[in-house]
């Protein structure tokens, strides 16, 4: 399957959600400061995911 999903509308926030991760993974000490800094991850994330099931769906129904 194919989608028109765009990854370039989210290439800087998944290069800077796989940095997090690999830091994560790697065992690195990560230090969240406030609320604050987790809450400005939320919107962006939700939107990608959206976005994935948008057009998941839409390929799927169409085939």
């Amino acid at each position: 399957m194919q989608s028109k999903f765009d990854h370039r509308s989210f290439k800087a926030f998944c290069g800077t959600l796989k940095e997090k991760r690999d830091g994560i993974a790697h065992g690195e000490e990560v230090l969240i400061q406030n609320v604050s800094d987790c809450i400005a991850w939320h919107d962006p994330a939700v939107e990608l995911l959206d976005a994935l099931v948008d057009t998941t769906m839409d390929v799927a129904v169409s085939h």
